[in-house]
């Protein structure tokens, strides 16, 4: 018997719509699947090729990516001291010449450009989990004020790549942290995929990275984002007029910061974090140039400083080193950073100061 199909037994108008309707869908996924499928190849060329290969396109960012993998592999089988800080430790520490200066330590620079409190904060856990026996804190200040700005999304993306927030304890950062916003915090504590798939920028990232290392050549040098030795990048020193208004912005910058807010509560968490995981901090006060000091800009702010830091330290069996006026003026590249000489001097100092270690346990136990 025969039967006719659904569409033969339509009215007219109905069944010249549903042809219309299936001929669409066919045009549809005719582009479809070819565009998905070419999405898809994209994503993983992109994921699986380009950033494990090119990296993010910038130094900066891929450092955050190598820390992640250096904490990864832990720092407890031999004496391990652990620099931890800002562009004021990246310019300012020789690892070799405080090993230099402390015979028996193992000494890492694991200090990042731009690297603010909440950049600690982000990474502590993980350092922590790799116990080393030491981690050193060079610490402006300013640093207890509020943050600069909220962290940068490249930052909170290389971060997650890198999978810092898998160590954090329940609790440790939220939306409402200081320099965390809610799509920030949203993109620490989302995927890895979607962090990885930010990264599409790496080529315009390298290039405005090689753009800014030819206008600035002479001045800068480049460093391997793995160089836990000697990552300065500073070579040359500025004066007169542009060290003054260096000076005046970093003033600005100071005032500003400590003009909204004060979170020694954050500041504390990091270092109480470390001492309980078995790495005993070591607060450093920073280097101020000697033009800042004479002036008196910041005689008050570091005086709180110095105190919250030495009752800290008391109550954490931490260190607390006072290096504000170690350095003149010629040890300074500006207004901030440590020059080579003022480079070699700090990282001598500090690690004379440093404890003796205590041998490393033996694997297995």
């Amino acid at each position: 018997m025969h039967h006719a199909n659904a569409e033969s037994t339509m009215p007219h108008h109905v069944a010249a719509a549903w042809a219309e309707s299936k001929g669409a869908w066919r045009t549809f996924l005719f582009w479809a699947i070819p565009t998905l499928i070419g999405l898809a190849f994209s994503a993983a060329f992109q994921l699986g090729f380009l950033l494990p290969k090119f990296g993010t396109g910038s130094s900066d960012l891929d450092r955050c990516i190598e820390l992640a993998k250096l904490y990864d592999q832990g720092l407890s089988d031999e004496p391990t001291v652990v620099f931890i800080g800002d562009s004021l430790t990246v310019e300012g520490i020789d690892a070799s010449a405080v090993a230099a200066a402390a015979p028996g330590w193992r000494v890492l620079n694991a200090a990042l450009n731009f690297g603010d409190r909440i950049d600690q904060e982000i990474m502590t856990p993980s350092l922590a989990k790799a116990r080393p026996a030491l981690v050193v804190w060079l610490s402006r200040p300013m640093q207890l004020g509020a943050a600069k700005a909220n962290l940068h999304a490249d930052r909170a993306a290389a971060y997650r790549v890198g999978d810092f927030p898998r160590d954090w304890p329940q609790g440790w950062l939220s939306a409402r942290s200081d320099g965390l916003s809610s799509g920030l915090y949203a993109t620490l504590d989302g995927s890895e995929w979607m962090a990885r798939a930010h990264f599409h920028t790496w080529l315009i990232n390298a290039s405005y990275q090689r753009l800014r290392n030819n206008l600035r050549r002479g001045n800068i040098r480049s460093t391997a984002a793995g160089d836990w030795i000697a990552p300065y990048q500073m070579v040359a020193s500025i004066a007169g007029d542009r060290l003054e208004r260096h000076i005046e912005a970093i003033k600005r910058e100071h005032e500003d910061r400590l003009a909204r807010g004060r979170f020694p509560d954050s500041y504390q968490r990091i270092v109480r974090h470390l001492a309980d995981a078995g790495a005993r901090p070591v607060i450093v006060l920073a280097p101020i140039h000697p033009h800042i000091r004479a002036r008196g800009w910041f005689d008050s702010d570091t005086a709180e400083f110095t105190k919250f830091a030495t009752e800290l330290a008391a109550s954490t069996n931490a260190l607390f080193l006072d290096t504000s006026a170690l350095l003149d003026a010629q040890d300074f590249a500006d207004g901030q950073h440590p020059a080579a000489a003022g480079r070699a001097k700090l990282s001598e100092f500090i690690g004379k100061q440093l404890p003796p270690p205590h041998p490393a346990p033996s694997k297995g136990r």
